[in-house]
């Protein structure tokens, strides 16, 4: 992280981020984002967050899912891009993950039946603030969900929407579990 100087941009374990003086140059192309929306994600737990595959991807400058920020992640190369994902995923990929089971099978993923029905208007909502598929939200843009499942560990997903504050401070994404409760039932 230090020597591909990633800490001028992303912050992880209380280190780096965009500085005062660089900090006017990220900006973004959405409305009301403010500093969550414009500066880089942070790095925290990355390696648990994001697919290798996703990971090497976003580290060589091909996966852009935040169309509302005007910067854009540089290229590092294979090389570096596949040291630095092998990297990641060891530090932050732990053996106490809790798999997300599906049908009874804890390595079996997929589309649930009420996918569409949760995000839209009807359901949580998420539509409210989310892209989905080059559909711009209702609202603010936040990360376009369509690319959810290439992207995320779903087990990561699962605890992020538990407790979105858990993972990123100060977010505005809400608990729709709360004290682990739905909010909304089906």
């Amino acid at each position: 992280l230090l020597g591909l100087n990633c800490y001028a941009c992303h912050q992880r374990d209380g280190l780096g981020g965009p500085e005062a003086g660089r900090a006017l140059f990220f900006q973004t192309t959405g409305d009301d984002l403010e500093d969550e929306g414009r500066f880089p994600p942070g790095l925290q737990g990355v390696g648990r967050k994001l697919l290798p595959d996703a990971l090497k991807k976003v580290l060589r400058g091909e996966y852009p899912v935040r169309a509302y920020m005007s910067t854009r992640m540089p290229d590092f190369g294979d090389h570096n891009a596949a040291a630095l994902t092998e990297a990641l995923v060891a530090a932050d990929l732990t053996g106490d993950i809790v798999p997300t089971p599906r049908d009874n099978n804890p390595n079996l993923v997929g589309r649930s039946p009420w996918g569409r029905e949760l995000i839209g208007i009807n359901g949580l909502g998420c539509i409210n603030c989310h892209d989905l598929g080059g559909n711009k939200s209702l609202g603010i843009r936040a990360v376009d969900l369509m690319h959810a499942p290439k992207r995320l560990w779903p087990e990561w997903f699962r605890d992020y929407l538990i407790d979105p504050a858990a993972f990123k401070p100060g977010t505005r994404m809400p608990s729709f579990w709360p004290e682990g409760k739905a909010i909304h039932s089906f």
